[in-house]
Parts: structure tokens; C-alpha cells; sequence
């Protein structure tokens, strides 16, 4: 829906604040054992237009009621027209939209080794880990979306919860580094879903 960043179209000064967030798309998962699964995505970036395959191959074991690990849910993000937006970056899709203004060369796309654990605290209350390691497939040096001042390897590590209020509603925040070799990529993040 969008996030609170320092919007890179103004690269002289710091513009920090709310700004609407520009991917939509098709996001797929069909179970195929009850550990494993096939995800299929379409992210697209409204303005200017671009669009990827997202695909994965989300496993997840389960430990009594209450502990989960899992992983490898967003494996692969192959550009197909412009750069490789994400569905829950809006501040790197927001780079990646000013770097191709300006003809930079975008990533062709990630691959991204990630997994996770969830403790489930009480019904409708998880407490979520996220470890794993993004590698740009290559264009630029850039991160998820193409900016051009982080490393080639990302490693990533987040703690938050997910609180699920109704039935079909999650809401949910973390905590962590989308970088752990740059101390500027530390902070927080939130999200709402609705399933249907």
C-alpha cells in the first residue's frame, strides 16, 4: 500500500515521509503436499510500467501446535520489462522507478535464499524470524530493485509478529536489517493482508 521512505527523486535533499505505494499484481500459491507448495507472482510497477515472475517453492514443517520452519517462499524475481518490482519493497521499487529515469542499468532479477520460523504465542498472536540471503542476478551492483549502493549479496535477518484480528485479516510488523553489511538498512516494517 505504500511505505514511509526518502523519496529518491529528490537525491539532494532528504524528502522523508508517507509515499502511496505503485505495485499491484497476481500472487498465486497452490499446495501441493501439505509441506510444500508452488507460488507464482506477477508484480507490476504502475508508473512507470514494469513487471517480473516471482516464483517460489514455500516449504514449511510443523512442530507440534505451536512451531513452524520454513522457507524458499519468494525464490526467484525475474525481470521482464524495466526492473523486478516487490511486492513488499515499496522503497526499492521507488529507487528502481528513479534509476530508470535516468538509464540505469537494472538487475536482471534475485534469487533469494530465505527461511523462517513462527511460534505460535496464542491463536491469533505469532511471533516470525526471517534469516536468508538475496544475490542480485546481475546488470548493475545493485539490491532487490537496482539501486547501485549496496552489494552484489544481501544477507537479511527481521523479527516481528503477525496478529490476525479476523478470520480473512492479518496485520504484522518486523524489526531488522535488509543488509546486515549496511548499518542505514536497519529499521521497521508493516504490513496488512486480506486472504480470501
Amino acid at each position: 500500500m505504500g511505505g514511509i521512505y526518502d523519496n529518491p527523486n529528490t537525491p539532494t535533499t532528504k524528502d522523508y515521509g508517507f509515499h502511496a505505494g505503485k505495485t499491484v499484481g497476481l500472487d498465486v500459491t497452490y499446495l501441493v503436499q501439505n509441506w510444500i507448495g508452488v507460488r507464482v507472482g506477477v508484480p507490476i510497477y504502475v508508473q512507470p510500467v514494469a513487471y517480473s515472475l516471482l516464483l517460489g517453492a514455500p516449504i514449511k514443517f510443523t512442530f507440534g501446535d505451536k512451531l513452524a520452519l520454513g522457507g524458499l517462499d519468494d525464490l526467484l524475481n525475474i525481470k521482464l520489462k524495466r526492473f523486478a518490482p516487490s511486492f513488499a519493497r515499496e522503497d526499492q521499487n521507488a529507487i528502481a522507478a528513479y534509476l530508470d529515469m535516468t538509464n540505469t542499468v537494472q538487475s536482471a532479477g534475485h534469487l533469494r535464499i530465505s527461511g523462517y520460523a513462527i511460534y505460535q504465542y496464542q491463536p491469533n498472536l505469532a511471533l516470525i524470524g526471517r534469516l536468508g540471503v538475496d544475490q542480485n542476478l546481475g546488470g548493475d551492483s545493485g539490491s532487490m530493485a537496482g539501486t547501485s549502493n549496496v552489494g552484489t549479496t544481501q544477507t537479511f535477518i527481521r523479527a516481528g509478529l503477525d496478529f490476525t484480528p479476523r478470520k480473512w485479516i492479518d496485520v504484522g510488523g518486523s524489526l531488522g536489517f535488509d543488509d546486515l553489511g549496511h548499518i542505514g538498512t536497519f529499521g521497521p516494517a508493516g504490513y496488512l493482508a486480506v486472504r480470501i
